[in-house]
């Protein structure tokens, strides 16, 4: 769900059942709740539908519940959640000092949804209906590499067919006419 919604962790924990009208995910992100509440509706993938009806132990209230069957706090599903990378073998980045970290943080998995989602042609303003951000300033930060690397890619599509159109010889300069 942290992949598939691009949720933040506060929301993730929070989301469940209730939340899921018509085939549809609604629900209002935690963060900035008090001063700019931010209403998400996303459409449930059947997959993703499919995988949540046939886990057990989800909750009524929420989908995700920690070992003892309660409702997690952020610090708690972070933990877990870590210990689930350790567990699967996830690889770490070594850092200078010595010391590692993660390479799967649950803000890890929203950031590369939302950077697929730039890479794959979503507008920013598809891409902040899923994501709940309020502005485009704060989804540029997703957008700008993918939309350098599609631009790169469309200029030499371009330059490539310029080139076969104009000859079968590339010029070396402006001299050679």
């Amino acid at each position: 769900m942290l992949l598939a919604f691009a949720l933040r962790r506060s929301d993730v924990i929070r989301l469940g059942p209730p939340d899921v009208r018509g085939g549809i995910l609604e629900y209002i992100q935690f963060k900035g709740r008090q001063h700019a509440p931010s209403k998400v509706a996303v459409p449930m993938p059947d997959d993703l539908a499919a995988i949540i009806r046939a886990t057990p132990g989800t909750g009524i209230k929420r989908w995700l519940l920690d070992g003892n069957g309660h409702d997690f706090i952020e610090s708690a599903f972070s933990h877990w959640f870590a210990e689930m990378c350790d567990a699967a073998g996830l690889p770490r980045k070594q850092k200078a000092d010595g010391t590692s970290v993660r390479l799967c943080t649950p803000h890890g998995l929203r950031k590369r949804r939302l950077t697929d989602l730039a890479e794959r042609g979503a507008t920013a303003h598809e891409i902040m209906s899923i994501s709940g951000h309020m502005t485009l300033k704060e989804i540029e930060r997703y957008t700008r590499m993918a939309d350098r690397a599609r631009n790169a890619r469309a200029a030499m599509r371009k330059a490539s067919r310029n080139a076969k159109a104009t000859s079968t010889r590339p010029k070396l300069s402006n001299r050679e006419d």
